[in-house]
């Protein structure tokens, strides 16, 4: 009876493990090894991990292990799979109140960097591309600026003129009745001399109404200087030119305007920075009395504590968002707040954290 009774136990925990759902990792995951496919890397923890199965490896508390099944660490607990793929994190949790909320899991996430500004070609002459506009909005203004790139400053170009206008789309910008735009009427119209490398920036009020995307037109003056030398030989001397003088206009964007001329404008539709992240975690008891209290952190601030079932098996999940502000870097933090001789065994699972749109 007692091989009948295994052979049983066995055939049904194969049956088990062969019914397990089917993971999509979310490519914009900022954490390693979350499903534990990889095994006991990418986190830390200040609970004991062991790596060997069997019904009593798991016996003591502040133990963990990662593999497919709790039953295969401890016979008192139940057999299921893994909420998905096959590993998962198998705890045997806290049981003394002098050291109750040692780190469970733990990893350190360094939060991408989100650029507002973008970036659009200005090119001279319409071929010579001699540097970059760069356009940024607060959701109250745009702002504008000019660049040149290494090229046309090593040939010593200078922008001497800056001229900016937006609208709610192309046909705001001043222009002509055949649609050729007129950088004297825009707002911003500033002059240089001699003339810089950069202009801006320059900041003008959205109007109220309008919607993304806008058109920005960035119009420059560029001038390259002339060079010459006197000629102290002759009688009187002579002034020389190496370098005649020349002067282009300068259009930022691709977007044409309706008229014959080549000028241009941005299709500008500003960068929003989120500063809001979701963490997603996945748990269930193993045991089915005093089911763990699970509480989830970032950079020491609670987030919330996901109470476990006593049902054994019953996973559940819970998605917590947090604000970022100004941090460049996420210290995640799980802790069972549940002290308990009898009991408070949990598994983990998928934990996840993106940033949200």
């Amino acid at each position: 009876m007692k091989k009948i009774f295994a052979l049983f136990v066995v055939v049904i925990m194969a049956l088990s493990l062969c019914a397990v759902p089917v993971f999509a990792a979310d490519p914009d995951d900022l954490i390693t090894n979350g499903d534990f496919e990889a095994g006991n890397i990418g986190f830390t923890s200040e609970y004991r991990y062991v790596s060997e199965t069997g019904h009593n490896t798991l016996q003591d508390p502040f133990v963990y292990a990662i593999g497919a099944d709790p039953y295969l660490y401890h016979s008192a607990w139940s057999s299921f799979p893994a909420q998905s793929v096959s590993n998962m994190m198998i705890v045997n949790g806290a049981t003394s109140t002098s050291d109750p909320a040692k780190l469970v899991w733990g990893q350190d996430v360094t939060l991408p960097v989100c650029d507002p500004v973008s970036t659009y070609p200005l090119y001279a002459g319409q071929t010579m591309l001699v540097g970059d506009v760069l356009v940024e909005s607060d959701g109250d203004q745009i702002c504008v600026k000019f660049v040149l790139n290494a090229g046309a400053i090593t040939t010593g170009w200078l922008i001497t003129e800056a001229h900016v206008a937006i609208a709610n789309d192309g046909t705001g910008i001043p222009q002509t009745k055949k649609g050729n735009p007129i950088p004297g009427k825009f707002p911003v119209n500033e002059k240089t001399d001699p003339g810089d490398t950069e202009a801006g920036w320059y900041c003008l009020d959205i109007g109220e109404g309008w919607t993304a995307p806008f058109a920005v037109a960035a119009h420059a003056k560029i001038e390259l200087p002339e060079l010459g030398h006197w000629d102290t030989e002759s009688e009187p001397d002579v002034w020389v030119v190496d370098r005649p003088y020349d002067e282009e206009t300068a259009w930022g964007g691709e977007e044409d305007f309706p008229g014959k001329n080549w000028a241009t404008y941005i299709d500008y539709t500003p960068v929003v920075c989120s500063t809001l992240y979701d963490f997603t975690m996945w748990a269930a008891s193993s045991y089915h009395t005093n089911p763990a209290q699970l509480q989830v952190s970032i950079n020491d601030e609670i987030l919330d504590v996901l109470l476990l079932t006593s049902t054994s098996g019953g996973w559940v999940t819970e998605t917590y968002t947090w604000d970022a502000g100004t941090a460049t870097s996420a210290t995640i933090a799980i802790r069972d707040l549940r002290v308990a001789y009898d009991g408070d065994d949990f598994v983990i699972d998928d934990i996840s954290f993106v940033k949200q749109p």
